[in-house]
């Protein structure tokens, strides 16, 4: 078990995140406590929030392998601070249609040879950028899945996502 810090940079406005660490608290509050003054509103996929302004918290906790939605009013770093994750050893369940999923390696790949298991059901991959892998065409313009970054699925029926191995 290794312990570790990971920086995720957020842009102002929109973006998806996500992290490969379990935070030692994984209280929201607590996650987003250095830069909550820029921090607006975070959403899960199912629209649960944590809005700092208004002391909304519906969304407690970061959930490993989830990707969120969060708008900042300016740019800034989270320092996630925890357990490094396995990727191998955590699954990430899909289901049919919609799903924001997050990235759990250290490391950029390619999202040809992350997702070669489940290619099959996938029907798109987007990113908060507007990139799309789009299997049924051969179409990638994503490339590759990033540390930090989190990801719009819609998948043709259910199935688990298994990354590779740090």
């Amino acid at each position: 078990i290794y312990a570790g810090t990971q920086p995720i940079s957020l842009p102002a406005g929109w973006s998806i995140f996500s992290t490969y660490i379990e935070p030692y608290e994984n209280n929201i509050d607590s996650v987003f406590s250095e830069i909550v003054g820029n921090t607006v509103l975070v959403k899960n996929q199912i629209g649960l929030v944590y809005y700092p302004q208004y002391s909304i918290t519906l969304l407690d906790t970061l959930a490993l392998g989830q990707g969120y939605q969060v708008k900042m009013s300016s740019g800034d770093t989270l320092s996630v601070t925890g357990i490094i994750c396995q990727p191998q050893n955590s699954p990430i369940l899909l289901t049919e249609g919609w799903n924001t999923i997050g990235y759990l390696r250290q490391s950029s790949a390619n999202i040809l040879q992350m997702f070669s298991s489940i290619e099959s059901n996938t029907e798109i991959v987007k990113d908060d950028s507007g990139n799309i892998y789009w299997p049924q065409f051969n179409f990638n313009n994503i490339g590759n899945m990033l540390p930090g970054k989190g990801y719009q699925v819609k998948m043709i029926s259910a199935d688990t996502l298994v990354y590779p191995a740090n």
